[in-house]
C-alpha cells in the first residue's frame, strides 16, 4: 500500500454512477483511501516542473 499522501488514481466509475473507470487525484491516509472501495490502481504524482536555471538561452 502507498504511504499517506495524494496520488493519481484510477477509480471504478460504476461505484459513483459513471459508465467507465476514470482517473483523478485521491488521498490515502491511515491505511485508507478517501474514496473507499473505488481505487483500482494508483501511482505517485510526478515532481512539479522546475525550470532549469542553467539552461542556455537561444
Amino acid at each position: 500500500m502507498p504511504e499517506d499522501g495524494t496520488y493519481l488514481a484510477t477509480m471504478d466509475g460504476e461505484l459513483c454512477g459513471q459508465a467507465e473507470a476514470f482517473t483523478g487525484m485521491c488521498g490515502f491516509e491511515n491505511g485508507k483511501w478517501d474514496e473507499d472501495g473505488m481505487v483500482i490502481a494508483w501511482m505517485p504524482l510526478p515532481e512539479p516542473y522546475k525550470e532549469n536555471e542553467n539552461a542556455e538561452e537561444s
